[in-house]
């Protein structure tokens, strides 16, 4: 980077940014993968419970609608 913007060679910063990126995409995975096992789980159990809870959400409205319109819930 130091040398690329002191003497204002464009490619050469632009290479070390490059580099730069990749070497944090590469740390950021190598940690991502050692605590995979923790991180799947919070995942699909966050999915889980977010499913449920658009599904009793969409039955309550449901319900509610019905109630309003003089039904019988049961039916």
């Amino acid at each position: 980077f130091h040398y690329g913007y002191k003497n204002e060679k464009e490619k050469i910063a632009a290479l070390a940014n490059n580099f730069l990126t990749i070497y944090i995409a590469v740390i950021y995975c190598r940690w991502g993968w050692s605590f995979m096992n923790k991180t799947a789980f919070f995942l699909i159990g966050g999915i889980i419970l977010l499913s449920i809870g658009i599904y009793l959400e969409r039955k309550r409205i449901e319900l509610k609608n019905n109630i309003q319109k003089g039904a019988n819930p049961d039916e």
